[in-house]
Formats: structure tokens, C-alpha cells, sequence
């Protein structure tokens, strides 16, 4: 089964990976095949991150199915998962049958193990695989444990206006009822190994060193409302651990999954966002030194912010006469644009490709091959536009000069088709 992990972030090697098929000249039944791949490949990776599945087991020996199904444990390999039942004590998670590994947190110590509590029943955690960790011998990384220090345990002040905290703070915990500021005395002041318990309940806390000092390398640290910071002084800076509420997890957890849904949804309609235009009738036009073939306009409504629309035209014609081919992209402001013209060279006729031509009424027809990427910003309607100019001259599409009904003369088709990629 093809994941995430299985594509390589250089485009040109994701040719043929797995069950998915992007090789080129595929063949055309093998398109759908590829797209409904590629969605579940989505569909997976969304399963992955957006914690949508729970663990099983026993408490400190987890295990859990992977929904990308990866063969074998890899740097970067990652899930969010539901604990099933908080654990005791150091834990292992088992993920698809892949191996036993120990989860791993970080402290202002250092790697450990992950302590009782640090999972909770019904909370969702991310892991991240590294064979780095466990001393080299690969664990799985709780980037988000909950980190226990019962209140009972702290002496306990609420402010509900804007305090400083001084030296003799230490080791206790400040509950802010509203919004305000948490002060910082001076770091040399407080000294290296000073901790405080910052915890938001009644509006976003802003904790504020003193001078230029920094907390976490910025100026300042808003804890939101209903969340805790585990504040600690290194006696130069200040670093924090914040503890994110049930609430503001599922949050945002809500928040993330909203957002990938919304990413899939716009995949899938980039995807389907092809417009494709045959004509099949013979026309000819009037001599013109700069003429609109105007069966082949066609038009796509885009789906994305700067969208990148590869525009392809086919087209049978003859012409006695030289010139050169451009394409014009009607805005949807109605302001226009030539794309894919050569710049202003003095009195000599520009354009994209030179026009071939015969001097005989009944020759074959010629085929014109024309495919350009182009990049519009706004999201709205773009029509696209076949224009031929120089030698005042007829032209002649899907039809020869002379049309006279018999095998000496020929009949052709043209198309032009637009296809919005995804950015």
C-alpha cells in the first residue's frame, strides 16, 4: 500500500511509487487509477495526523495501526493517536507490528522515558519516530505529554490584574482570573533553576521579561486562556512548557482537521478543474494581419490563489503565408495579455511558433502542436485565446485553401483544453 513516506520530495522521481502511476505516456485508462490512489494515499496521511484512530493494548505496552501501513520504521514517521488507558509507568508502543519502541519525552533535563501520566486516557498525542533516540536504538517521540504537577502540591495566588513576579515566587503557582500582564523580574535577579506555574483562567496571560531580556528567544509569551506554563529561569532568559487544557486541545484538534479537509477538498477540485474544447467544423477567414481564431476560446473558472493552468491547443489548418502564432488571456477584469510572445524586435512579426505553409490549394494540412504554462493570481473566470498575425493573409482551420469535395482535399479537428494544477 502506497504512503505518504513512499514519495520522494523531488517531483520527477514520483513516476511510478507503489500503486500510484504518474509515468510519462501513461496510458489514459490508467489516469482515474491513478487519481483515486493518490486521494487515498490523502485519505491515509489525513487518518495519520488528524489522531483519528485509538491505541490497544495494555497500559505502558501500546499498540497501534498505522493507516499509511509503513513497512518499516523510518526517521520522520509520524501519527496522532488517542491514548485507550493512561499509563503507569515507562511505555512502549508497538506500531503495525513494526517493533516495540520506547516513547520518549523531553524535559529541561533531557530525553527520558515517558512518566506515569504523561499519557492520559482520551487524549490525543502526536509521535514522531527518530533512530536517534532510546541512546541510538530508535523511540517514538511524544511531542505534546502532559506533564503532572498536581496544584495541592504549589502555593497557590490569583491575580486579576497585572502582576511581577519576584524571587520569593519560587515554586508556587499564580492563577490569573482575566486578562493581564505576568512581569519578570530581572533573570540575574531570579537566578538560574527559579520555576513558577502560570496558569490562564479568565483570559490570555502575557508574560513579559524585564528589559531585552527573552522568553523562549521572543520578547514576549501569551499563554492562552484555559491553558498553563511551566515558567523556568536560566539566569539569563526564560523558558517555558505550556500544558494545553482538554478543551483547547480538542480545540485544536477540531482546527487541524478542519484545515486538512479543506486541503482535500481543494485537491479534488483542482483535479477535476479541466475544460476541454473540440471544434470539428471547417472555417475561413478574411485576410488579416492579425486575426482571432475564435472557435478554439475557451475558458476555466480557477480554484486557488496564484494557479498555475497548462493550456494546450491542436489544430489543423493551412494558411499561404507566413506568421506566427500567440495566445491572449482575456482577465477577469476584461483587461487582456499576450502570453508567450517574443519581445518587441523592431518591424518583424512576434509571436510563439511560426506558421508553415505551402503554396499548393489541395496539400496536406498542416498541424499545429502548442502547449504553455501560465500562472494567473486571482481566483475567476480566464479565457484563452488562439491568435495569428503577420502577412496579410486568409486562414483556413480544419479545412485545406481549396475545399473542393473530393480525395485531393482533406478535412481536420482542433481542440484546446485548459487544466488547473495544484499549488
Amino acid at each position: 500500500m502506497t504512503g505518504i513516506k513512499d514519495f520522494s520530495q523531488t517531483a520527477s522521481e514520483n513516476g511510478l511509487v507503489g500503486n500510484f502511476n504518474a509515468s510519462e505516456g501513461m496510458a489514459p485508462s490508467q489516469v482515474n487509477d491513478s487519481m483515486r490512489e493518490f486521494a487515498a494515499v490523502m485519505a491515509r496521511m489525513y487518518g495519520d495526523i488528524g489522531g483519528e484512530g485509538t491505541t490497544t493494548g495494555v497500559a505502558d505496552a501500546y499498540l497501534y495501526d498505522v493507516r499509511s501501513d509503513p513497512t518499516a520504521l523510518v526517521d520522520g514517521l509520524i501519527f496522532r493517536a488517542k491514548i485507550h488507558v493512561t499509563n503507569t509507568a515507562s511505555s512502549t508502543i508497538n506500531a503495525d507490528n513494526l517493533g516495540s519502541k520506547k516513547i520518549r519525552v523531553f524535559d529541561k533535563n533531557g530525553e527520558r522515558d515517558a512518566e506515569a501520566g504523561n499519557l492520559q486516557s482520551g487524549a490525543i498525542y502526536t509521535f514522531l519516530y527518530n533512530a536517534s533516540l532510546d541512546g541510538g536504538t530508535g523511540g517514538w517521540l511524544c511531542t505534546d505529554p502532559t506533564f503532572i504537577i498536581p496544584d495541592d502540591l504549589l502555593i497557590n495566588t490569583d491575580h486579576a490584574t497585572a502582576y511581577t513576579l519576584v524571587e520569593a515566587d519560587n515554586n508556587t503557582l499564580h492563577t490569573f482570573t482575566a486578562a493581564a500582564n505576568a512581569n519578570l523580574t530581572a533573570a540575574a535577579t531570579l537566578k538560574d533553576g527559579w520555576f513558577v506555574r502560570i496558569k490562564a483562567n479568565g483570559g490570555a496571560v502575557t508574560i513579559d521579561p524585564e528589559g531585552a531580556e527573552l522568553i523562549d528567544g521572543v520578547a514576549t509569551r501569551v499563554i492562552p486562556d484555559g491553558n498553563v506554563a511551566f515558567l523556568r529561569c536560566t539566569g539569563t532568559a526564560f523558558i517555558t512548557v505550556t500544558e494545553t487544557s482538554d478543551a483547547a486541545k480538542t480545540a485544536a484538534n477540531e482546527t487541524s482537521i478542519s484545515a486538512h479537509e479543506t486541503r482535500l477538498d481543494l485537491i479534488e477540485a483542482v483535479v477535476k478543474n479541466r475544460v476541454q474544447n473540440p471544434v470539428t467544423a471547417a472555417s475561413s477567414y478574411s485576410a488579416s494581419a492579425d486575426r482571432q481564431i475564435t472557435p478554439l476560446d475557451t475558458s476555466i473558472t480557477t480554484k486557488q490563489l496564484n494557479a498555475k493552468i497548462t493550456v494546450s491547443f491542436e489544430v489543423s489548418y493551412e494558411r499561404h503565408a507566413d506568421g506566427m502564432f500567440y495566445v491572449k488571456r482575456i482577465n477577469p477584469d476584461a483587461s487582456s495579455v499576450e502570453i508567450g510572445v517574443a519581445d518587441s524586435a523592431g518591424s518583424r512579426t512576434i509571436g510563439f511558433l511560426g506558421v508553415n505553409y505551402d503554396t499548393s490549394d489541395h496539400a496536406s494540412l498542416t498541424s499545429l502542436s502548442l502547449k504553455i504554462d501560465d500562472v494567473v493570481t486571482n481566483i475567476g473566470e480566464y479565457e484563452y485565446q488562439l491568435w495569428v498575425r503577420g502577412s496579410n493573409q486568409p486562414f483556413f482551420l480544419n479545412r485545406t485553401v481549396t475545399d473542393n469535395n473530393d480525395d485531393a482535399y482533406e478535412r481536420g479537428s482542433s481542440v484546446c483544453i485548459l487544466q488547473e494544477l495544484l499549488v
